[in-house]
C-alpha cells in the first residue's frame, strides 16, 4: 500500500496490475485474477491471460500453447468464445485481435468492425481512430471504416487529442 506494508502475501508466480478490481495472476503455471484481498475470483484455468479487465471483460487462452483466446467477464463465462490467435484488451468498445488473415478490431459481441487483414499493420483505437499502415505509409482510420490520408512513417494512438507510439513507431 501507499505506506509500504505489504497487502496481497507474495505468493503467486506472476502478477498484472489491477483493472477494474481485479488482476491477473499465475499459479502452478495456470492464470486466474484475484480481487484487492488477495483472493481468486476467477481461479487458476487459464493457459494464459496476461490481458486485463477492461469494459467488462478480460482475454484468455483456455488451452495449452498454440491455443485460441476468447474473452471472459467476471464470473468466468465466455462472452466471446476462443476463436483468436491472439487478443488484447477493448478500449473504445473495440479489442485488436489477430486470426489467420490478420489483425483486425471486434466489439463486445464478438463481430468484425475492421476485418482481419484489411491493413498491413494497425495499432489500437483511442478517441475514434486508429493508426492503419497501407501500402508502406501510416494514416489512420475511424470506427466507421473511413480511412484518413496515410503519408506519414509513423503514426501513434490518439490520448487526449495526441499521438502516443503504436507498434509500428519507427521515431
Amino acid at each position: 500500500d501507499m505506506q509500504g506494508r505489504t497487502v496481497i502475501d507474495m505468493v503467486f508466480e506472476q502478477a498484472g496490475t489491477f483493472h477494474e478490481g481485479l488482476a491477473g495472476v499465475q499459479e502452478r503455471g495456470f492464470h486466474g485474477f484475484i480481487d484487492r484481498s488477495g483472493k481468486f475470483v476467477i481461479p487458476p484455468i487459464f493457459y494464459d491471460s496476461w490481458g486485463y479487465f477492461s469494459e467488462g471483460l478480460a482475454p484468455v487462452m483456455l488451452e495449452s500453447p498454440g491455443g485460441l483466446w476468447g474473452y471472459i467477464d467476471r464470473e468466468s463465462r465466455f462472452m466471446i468464445l476462443p476463436r483468436f490467435g491472439n487478443a488484447w484488451d477493448f478500449e473504445d468498445g473495440l479489442a485488436l485481435v489477430t486470426v489467420s488473415t490478420g489483425d483486425g478490431f471486434i466489439n463486445r459481441e464478438g463481430f468484425s468492425v475492421v476485418e482481419p487483414g484489411k491493413f498491413a499493420e494497425l495499432g489500437h483505437f483511442s478517441e475514434g481512430l486508429a493508426p492503419v499502415k497501407v501500402d508502406g505509409k501510416w494514416g489512420y482510420d475511424d470506427r466507421d471504416g473511413a480511412l484518413l490520408p496515410a503519408g506519414y512513417n509513423s503514426a501513434g494512438s490518439f490520448r487526449h487529442t495526441v499521438a502516443s507510439r503504436t507498434p509500428g513507431w519507427s521515431g
